[in-house]
């Protein structure tokens, strides 16, 4: 793994056992029980989570077969970068933009949750350890709001999307005790 990824990496997986740990104790039920009218429960924005980030690793999985297609990095994207990141830590309510929003089901288990997060991981960890060197500096993901940007840059998107996800999980965690 490229030492420039092990760190983020190391973070998001801690963040997403967080997460997970944060809720296990919760039945069944109160985790697939919405957190407000009309928005999704905890189940359903672990779905989300996840699915977010199998879409993401299966872009660059088959965008990095096509090296050659994939332009070098910028001052702006780190810009970008930065903005998407910044966002993603406030209040700021955002929709999810449209391709990524998938048909989320009414009830998911929580042995569904951990398996597809640990499958994520996997995933995640496997291509960061065969992640071409030459591709480091290069925009290997293009998110629908910020536009192209690099493996670390969607690492760290990863991770604050992860982390907005959390506080709102654990928000709800603390008005419902």
């Amino acid at each position: 793994m490229h030492s420039s990824f092990e760190k983020i990496f190391h973070k998001t997986t801690l963040d997403l056992s967080a997460l997970i740990r944060s809720f296990e104790h919760l039945s069944d039920e109160q985790i697939n029980t919405p957190m407000q009218k009309n928005k999704w429960s905890i189940a359903q924005t672990m779905y989300h989570i996840n699915e977010s980030i199998e879409k993401t690793l299966r872009y660059i999985q088959k965008k990095i077969q096509y090296p050659e297609t994939i332009e070098k990095t910028n001052f702006y994207t780190t810009v970008k970068s930065f903005l998407l990141n910044t966002t993603l830590r406030t209040d700021i309510k955002m929709k999810a933009p449209k391709g990524v929003v998938t048909l989320i089901p009414d009830h998911i288990t929580l042995d569904e949750i951990k398996i597809k997060a640990l499958n994520n991981s996997n995933t995640l960890q496997t291509l960061l350890e065969h992640f071409p060197d030459e591709l480091v500096k290069r925009n290997v993901f293009k998110h629908p709001i910020a536009g192209r940007i690099t493996m670390y840059q969607t690492m760290q998107f990863i991770d604050e999307h992860l982390l907005h996800h959390a506080r709102q999980v654990s928000g709800y965690l603390k008005e419902n005790r």
